[in-house]
């Protein structure tokens, strides 16, 4: 290991506290992914404006690739890190809560449905099947907590990850013109059916739980994280925004906007500059954090341990008070304003609500 390296980290685990840069990441995700949601279902068009930069940007950049980053190193700061199968199981957990909120979704659809004399039953059926964070998140701790037990070296697991992602490159938008099957392959393949959309399919999205895995292992030994992110942080910001400039302009790859699937079906180059905006991300809430007092340090970490219920509560605003009872029971039309406004409300109740008995003693 080159002399300016042995300065950064250490032979040892030397930095096995809570990382409250990650923290703040998750709780800037958590935002625009939140805010990113009831413009979906408003049908507003988001391929410009406010809308654009809160979905193209904030909800697909800074978002779902944090989230992903920060659960792979998660893994490694777990209490039980050193057990794959406790993985594996709460992989399990995570994968079957997943269907019962597509469950919890469709129902208010079907209810919207009813309510306006439009039936939804194709739409309602999507949101049953429809593969989502939670069963890539759930699916992921399951494969990588089988190849852990398996004992294969982090290198070996990586390559596999990087093929992975490789293949999924190329099942862009697919479907078997099936629905039992697409919602199958949805949870592997890029799909997109008739009824079945998978938003986070195995192949494409496994790298970055993988990468974040290999990040934790280097952050445990790092023992100067101002220099760690002080060499990282402008590396990855020149690549992200380097890239971003050129290509949101032209909407190429993830930024076009005839479909966020183009996203969602992330490709390997798409992915390698979405770890670079988590990189510069975390860098950047690095040294932000440096000067955070304790107390505003307390509530981000507070607000990062809510996250999953966060989440969860989000959803019940946005289907059942926004689209079932706004748009449909009471016949609101939402202007591009108005919906920024929901999403607003619906974040800042979220996060209270997450807080409050009881939401607060709700785990998976």
């Amino acid at each position: 290991m080159p002399s300016a390296f042995k300065d950064i980290f250490s032979p040892d685990e030397v930095n096995a506290g809570r990382q409250v840069n990650l923290d703040l990441a998750k709780v800037i995700a958590l935002l625009f992914m939140i805010l990113s949601h009831p413009f979906e279902y408003a049908g507003t068009d988001i391929s410009q404006g406010i809308p654009y930069f809160i979905t193209f940007i904030g909800a697909h950049q800074f978002a779902a690739p944090v989230f992903m980053m920060c659960m792979g190193i998660g893994f490694t700061y777990w209490h039980h890190r050193d057990d794959p199968a406790a993985m594996c199981r709460r992989g399990f957990r995570l994968f079957l809560a997943a269907y019962g909120l597509d469950l919890f979704r469709a129902l208010g659809v079907l209810v919207a449905g009813a309510a306006s004399g439009r039936g939804y039953l194709d739409w309602a059926l999507g949101e049953a099947l429809l593969i989502d964070i939670l069963q890539f998140a759930g699916l992921s701790a399951v494969v990588l907590g089988a190849l852990l037990l398996l004992r294969l070296p982090y290198w070996s697991i990586l390559l596999a990850a990087v093929a992975m992602s490789l293949g999924g490159t190329f099942i862009h938008m697919a479907t078997t013109g099936h629905v039992a099957s697409d919602a199958v392959l949805g949870l592997f393949a890029g799909i997109r059916g008739e009824v079945v959309e998978s938003y986070f399919p195995l192949l494409n999205w496994f790298i970055f739980v993988v990468a974040g895995y290999g990040m934790g292992r280097w952050l445990r030994r790092c023992r100067d994280k101002d220099r760690f992110y002080g060499v990282l942080t402008p590396v990855a910001a020149a690549i992200y925004l380097g890239y971003t400039l050129y290509a949101a302009p032209r909407e190429i790859g993830m930024f076009d906007t005839s479909s966020v699937l183009h996203f969602y079906h992330t490709g390997a180059r798409d992915a390698f500059i979405c770890i670079n905006a988590f990189l510069m991300s975390a860098g950047i809430c690095h040294f932000l954090m440096r000067r955070a007092s304790v107390r505003l340090a307390w509530q981000v970490t507070r607000c990062a341990a809510d996250v999953l219920r966060i989440y969860l509560l989000q959803w019940f605003f946005v289907i059942w008070v926004q689209f079932c009872l706004l748009e449909h029971v009471l016949g609101c039309r939402l202007t591009p304003a108005m919906t920024l406004l929901c999403g607003i409300v619906i974040t800042v109740a979220s996060f209270l609500l997450a807080r409050v008995k009881p939401f607060s003693r709700f785990k998976i």
